[in-house]
């Protein structure tokens, strides 16, 4: 579809409407956006997650070294 929608913008049809198959119209420049939008979103929360999880995996590694140092046999 996202070929169909390329094709249909470069040959001047990007406004062009068509309908999903639940019957919501929709045009083919709109489509594209919708698809750029999904993408930068999906990889801003997994850039987010990447680092919230390193952080979290930095704050264990200090809390061990922390509570680890003070407590030998």
């Amino acid at each position: 579809m996202i070929l169909i929608a390329l094709d249909k913008v470069s040959g001047g049809h990007g406004l062009d409407t068509y309908r999903t198959k639940w019957m919501v119209e929709d045009n083919w420049i709109g489509f594209l956006v919708f698809v750029v939008v999904t993408i930068v979103v999906v990889l801003a929360a997994a850039i987010i997650g990447w680092f919230q999880r390193r952080r979290e995996q930095r704050e264990i590694q200090q809390l061990e070294t922390k509570y680890s140092a003070g407590h030998h046999g």
